[in-house]
């Protein structure tokens, strides 16, 4: 008598989905991309502020600033003010404050329209220097 064999068919995998002009534009950069990587130190030592301007995807060449200029002191009483988040106190530097300050997804799978870039620039000097970008993602 010879045995059947159980052959366990799999289902094919959906075909690739194929994205629309803008969210080929989300998914190709990485979600956070650091130019300077002294800067974080620098920060939380006092030494440098911040300030945050934003392009939207769309239309990358028009420039927002989204608003004051950030010391340490500014962002120590933000964290404390926040709704207690373990994540907040022992992600890197740069995704405490993309976080903090509204930079990423609101919701699950919903890319934001805007690149956020967080510039700094050293006390007692005029020039600044780009820190690091927050991209659109997809999670």
């Amino acid at each position: 008598m010879t045995e059947a064999k159980l052959v366990e068919r799999r289902p094919e995998p959906p075909p690739p989905r194929s994205f629309t002009e803008e969210e080929s534009l989300v998914t190709s950069a990485p979600a956070i991309v650091v130019k300077s990587y002294t800067a974080a130190e620098m920060f939380l030592e006092g030494r440098i502020v911040f300030r945050i301007t934003s392009a939207s995807v769309k239309e990358p060449n028009i420039v927002r600033d989204k608003g004051m200029v950030t010391t340490v002191k500014d962002y120590e009483n933000l964290c404390t003010s926040e709704t207690y988040s373990p994540i907040v106190f022992i992600a890197p530097l740069v995704y405490r404050l993309a976080y903090l300050y509204g930079c990423l997804n609101l919701r699950r799978a919903e890319p934001r329209s805007e690149i956020f870039i967080f510039w700094y620039r050293v006390l007692n000097h005029r020039e600044w220097h780009e820190w690091f970008v927050v991209n659109p993602y997809v999670d």
